[in-house]
C-alpha cells in the first residue's frame, strides 16, 4: 500500500503497575505510549524496524515485540500506456493506461516533453486512466504518465509513450 499512516494496536496490559508501552522505530525514535494503540506517520519509503515494550512504574521492560518491515509509500509505476489518434478529429489524442490493481490511487498527472523533469503539464489531476486533448502540430511528442497516492506521494518512474501524428488527410 501508499498509505503513510500506520496505526498499531495491541493487547492491553491490565497489570496494576503498569506505566505504559515504549515504541521503538529503527533503534533511533523512542515514543512512549500510555494507551494501547498509536498511530505512526512513515516519513519515507524504507526497511522499519518497529520494536515494542511494556513498562511498569518501576521502569522494568518486558521482552520486545518487532516486526521487521519494508514499507513503499509511492504507488507503482503506471503500465499500459497507449496513445492513439482519433479517426474522424486528427488533432484529438487519447492517451490510456491499465486500471491499476493496487489500492490508494489517487490521480494521475500527465506532462509532454523531453524528460519529466522539464515537461510541460498536459494536467496535473486525473481522476480516470485517459485523457484527451488536442495536438497543433506534426513533430514528434513524448507524453508522461505517473500516479499519485492518496497520500500525495507520485510512482517513482514516469512511463511515456513518444509518436508523430499526421494532422492532414490522406491523399486521395
Amino acid at each position: 500500500t501508499n498509505n503513510s499512516k500506520i496505526t498499531f494496536t495491541w493487547n492491553k496490559n491490565d497489570e496494576p503497575d503498569m506505566l505504559g508501552y515504549q515504541l521503538t522505530i529503527n533503534d533511533k525514535d523512542v515514543i512512549f505510549i500510555k494507551d494501547n494503540t498509536y498511530d505512526y506517520t512513515v516519513p519515507k519509503s524504507g526497511e522499519y524496524v518497529f520494536r515494542l515494550n511494556a513498562i511498569d512504574k518501576a521502569k522494568n521492560k518486558s521482552n520486545s515485540v518487532t516486526i521487521n518491515t519494508f514499507i513503499k509509500l509511492e504507488p507503482q509505476d503506471v503500465t499500459g500506456l497507449v496513445i492513439e489518434q482519433d479517426k474522424s478529429s486528427r488533432t484529438l489524442i487519447k492517451l490510456s493506461w491499465d486500471t491499476p490493481t493496487e489500492k490508494g490511487i489517487d490521480h494521475y498527472i500527465v506532462k509532454v516533453g523531453n524528460t519529466w523533469e522539464d515537461s510541460k503539464l498536459i494536467s496535473d489531476y486525473i481522476k480516470d486512466t485517459f485523457i484527451e486533448f488536442n495536438i497543433k502540430d506534426e513533430y514528434e511528442h513524448t507524453y508522461f504518465v505517473k500516479a499519485v497516492g492518496g497520500n500525495e506521494y507520485e510512482s517513482i518512474n514516469a512511463v511515456n509513450v513518444k509518436k508523430a501524428f499526421k494532422l492532414k488527410p490522406h491523399k486521395v
